[in-house]
């Protein structure tokens, strides 16, 4: 009797070995399978079976707490005390209806998108070596082409074509807006600093961009500062080697001696050298990137500093870029007034590589030695080969290099008038100023005179944008509203000089004028120019929605260019679309438990691209050589090209359809759209007779293009939890692409 007493106090408060329950849907009470169940703190863990059902056994106090977690809904932690029946209800996540979109001058829900709009969060971002953005995105977006040719060049960046070409000579590039200001430079943004990237695919989400909008539109959204009262700091180091494979396979030396000389078609010149292998190189890159971040709801800011450093595998080819980014964010004590400010410097000291030493070395005799067996501080002279230049001497003694810095900046301050009322104003202004210097020594030089060049390009871009943003709701009824105005200017400027017959090599370009060349009656190897352009434009959007399951949005542009012709100096870009989200309908409800979105839209929209030189329209004089006469050189001017006062814009119009849908708690995702769109109005040289016009072509709006496809994205994941996140995405798409005049 007295043992049984005593252990009857150590039974009740023994441990609890083994716990279970059940796990549901908060919304409907339906079981959910698949669901995790694990104790906080270590890999202890079971997943519930297709009931709902889980057991799990432990191996701690009564203190333990368990995290059940599953896709699509939000993590729940209990603590279980002595209770050994747990069971959860766990609430949907509309995390992914409720992202963030960004689109032109504002941002939205995705479910409240009605045009075929990408957004790529950090989290999705592919691991790259470079610095080139795009690259976080290749393959992630549906019709989004994303190509880099030479991408073992550390100066080269990737090309972008969004739904394919459309045009001939006025650019094919999307416009790069980075965090609101239009025109950014890619050059300009450390891959560490970005927290999304959004793509304006079709004609209605760019129109709001008017004559800049038919490429489409890539917006860049960069991190900003914590608002948790706490200071961060992070460290992120990436290195990276690129290494040359699929490599051509060339004779070797004695295979050449073999198949070429013995048979008399080739000459022994007594060398052993593999050319290829000669004039490349494993490139090597290392990116280093230290942040700060910290601040309140009130006050915070981000500041973070870069260095890269990359070779390419030509063993020219070098980069070394310095940078930083910089936001503050200050809100006014009375909510009244938000003050933002941002700043990006950056410094990039390049060499460019030459292609041509490739070409040279598949040409070159593999007998062929580096250097001059006669004299080994000479090269060897390539006179009489197919080859006629030596790739090794091109390496080591030509010079191409560049340095330029940029500054990138802008401030804004919103007034926050009435709640859902704001207005803002932003100024900015981009800066890119480089210099360039080429020399080639006269040892390396056919003509055995040594050639040298200096320039100096600089690129100036300045804006001003005031916007106002309007949000209501009326029972049922949403609307959001926007209206704004901008003015744009930008200037490129440039100077350059040669000379050539220089006394001594060693100051290669840095000493222009003191060449033999120049001092000849006639010789002027200076030239400069210059170039400015400006844009003027009112917007407006209207996004309405009723009960969020119809929506519909509509916007317009009136832009006017000092690029276009003075019969054409203006022009209208409207776009409407509309969306049903049929999910939202009484009659699906009986598909709530699987379904958690389909939306049905349509859009139209008129696009523009004028991206073309400032004065095509013109008419503009130049040069035509400097002639003798009575005793002085005197220059020759006269027109330049054909005056066109009806150039305009290339003119898009657009439609697309599309569906997106999202499934089993948005564990399943994705999109279908098909897309129509004329390019009308095609900038580019036609024929033209003599007369009346001076010259035999001249740039005008003559052609058409077309281009249509369908595109299709899916998105699973399978697994997302604090620690590990695994997904699976499938992007395709189909394009037809043709001139039609």
């Amino acid at each position: 009797m007295a043992l049984a007493i005593f252990l009857l106090p150590v039974r009740g408060w023994s441990q609890v070995e083994s716990v279970q329950g059940s796990v549901t849907d908060a919304s409907n009470g339906e079981p959910i399978p698949g669901a995790f169940v694990i104790v906080r703190g270590t890999d202890n863990g079971a997943s519930t079976d297709q009931n709902g059902h889980y057991v799990l056994s432990l191996k701690g106090d009564n203190n333990t707490v368990l995290v059940f977690s599953c896709i699509g809904y939000k993590e729940q932690t209990v603590s279980i005390g002595k209770r050994n029946v747990v069971d959860v209800s766990l609430s949907p996540d509309s995390e992914y209806l409720n992202e963030v979109v960004v689109i032109g001058y504002g941002t939205l829900d995705k479910k409240e998108l009605t045009s075929a709009v990408a957004h790529v969060s950090s989290k999705e971002f592919l691991a790259t070596s470079g610095s080139d953005p795009t690259m976080m995105i290749q393959g992630k977006v549906a019709g989004v082409s994303i190509e880099n040719t030479a991408a073992a060049d550390p100066n080269n960046q990737a090309s972008i074509q969004i739904r394919g070409i459309s045009s001939r000579t006025a650019g094919l590039g999307p416009l790069i807006v980075i965090d609101g200001i239009a025109g950014g430079n890619l050059t300009n943004v450390n891959p560490n600093d970005i927290e999304s990237i959004d793509i304006l695919k079709d004609g209605a989400a760019s129109a709001i961009y008017g004559t800049r909008g038919s490429n489409g539109v890539v917006l860049i959204n960069t991190k900003k500062g914590s608002r948790d009262g706490s200071f961060h700091t992070t460290y992120d180091m990436v290195a990276a080697a690129n290494v040359m494979v699929n490599d051509l396979q060339m004779l070797s030396a004695d295979e050449f001696r073999e198949k070429k000389v013995a048979t008399g078609m080739a000459e022994d010149l007594g060398g052993n050298d593999d050319w290829l292998k000669a004039v490349s190189r494993v490139g090597l890159s290392h990116q280093h990137t230290v942040t700060l971040s910290g601040g309140n709801m009130d006050n915070n800011f981000r500041v973070s500093a870069d260095y890269r450093k990359a070779t390419g595998i030509d063993k020219r080819s070098e980069r070394e870029e310095y940078g930083a980014r910089a936001s503050f964010n200050h809100n006014s004590k009375n909510g009244l007034f938000t003050f933002v400010l941002n700043m990006a410097p950056r410094l990039v000291k390049s060499k460019s590589a030459d292609w041509h030493v490739f070409h040279y070395a598949i040409e070159a005799n593999p007998t062929t030695p580096i250097y001059n067996p006669e004299d080994p501080s000479k090269y060897f002279d390539f006179t009489g080969q197919r080859a006629d230049k030596n790739p090794m001497e091109i390496i080591n003694t030509e010079l191409n290099d560049h340095e330029y810095k940029l500054l990138d900046m802008d401030a804004t301050v919103r007034m926050n008038i009435l709640p859902g009322l704001t207005s803002q104003l932003t100024y900015s202004d981009q800066y890119i100023g480089g210099v360039g210097g080429y020399f080639i020594p006269s040892t390396n030089n056919k003509t055995h005179r040594s050639e040298a060049s200096r320039s100096y390009d600089q690129t100036e871009k300045h804006a001003i944008e005031w916007v106002n943003n309007f949000q209501k709701s009326f029972g049922s009824h949403n609307l959001k509203a926007m209206a704004g105005y901008s003015w744009q200017t930008l200037m490129y400027s440039g100077f350059s000089a040669s000379n050539k017959d220089f006394a001594n090599d060693g100051m290669t370009y840095d000493s222009i004028g003191q060449g033999e060349w120049g001092l000849e009656d006639g010789h002027d190897g200076t030239s400069s120019y210059r170039s400015d352009s400006k844009l003027i434009a009112f917007f407006g959007r209207v996004n309405y929605d009723y009960q969020g399951k119809y929506l519909f949005t509509a916007s317009l542009r009136y832009e006017g260019s000092s690029k276009f012709g003075t019969n054409h100096k203006w022009g209208y870009f409207p776009a409407v679309s509309a969306g049903w989200r049929i999910s939202q309908e009484e009659f699906m409800k009986g598909c709530s438990g699987w379904l958690n979105d389909l939306k049905l839209r349509a859009d139209f929209g008129v696009t523009g691209n004028q991206d073309f030189d400032s004065y095509m329209s013109l008419s503009t004089m130049t040069g035509y050589g400097q002639y003798y006469y009575q005793g002085n050189w005197l220059t020759v001017w006269g027109p330049s090209k054909n005056v066109n006062p009806d150039l305009r814009w290339e003119k898009g119009i657009n439609w697309n359809v599309g569906l997106d849908f999202a499934l089993l708690n948005n564990r399943i995702s994705g999109s279908v759209n098909y897309f129509n769109r004329t390019q009308k109005d095609l900038l580019g040289y036609y024929n033209v007779s003599i007369p009346p016009y001076l010259f035999s072509s001249t740039f005008a709006n003559v052609g058409t293009m077309k281009n249509s496809g369908i595109e299709f994205e899916l998105q699973s994941t399978i697994v997302d939890t604090k620690d590990l996140s695994y997904s699976i995405s499938l992007v395709g798409s189909t394009m037809d692409n043709r001139f039609v005049s």
